[in-house]
């Protein structure tokens, strides 16, 4: 069975609940984007990067960089349950991009 299209706007509308609930999270959202992305790693073939989120597990969570993001992807949890064809990885980058938005941002 085709999986139905995740609503982006509603996506949008839960990340920024949470954010106006504790607006310490929009710039942590922002560092979980980077760090998420920035776990890319050419001399592993190019392993790595956003997809599939795995800035959650360890060993890449406990690096000292991504101290305090934890938090952030346990508030990102909740959206991800309500939306459970959404992929860790694009839920991490959505929320940076909304974040910026919601800072004033492009």
């Amino acid at each position: 069975a085709k999986e139905s299209p995740v609503n982006l706007g509603a996506v949008r509308d839960d990340i920024v609940a949470l954010i106006e609930a504790d607006n310490s999270l929009a710039p942590t959202f922002v560092r979980l984007a980077w760090h998420s992305s920035g776990t890319y790693s050419k001399a592993d073939g190019g392993s790595g990067g956003s997809k599939g989120g795995t800035i959650r597990h360890n060993p890449e969570i406990n690096y000292g960089a991504n101290a305090g993001l934890v938090i952030a992807i346990e508030k990102l949890n909740a959206i991800k349950a309500k939306y459970p064809t959404l992929s860790h990885a694009d839920l991490y980058i959505y929320a940076g991009v909304v974040a910026i938005s919601e800072m004033g941002g492009p």
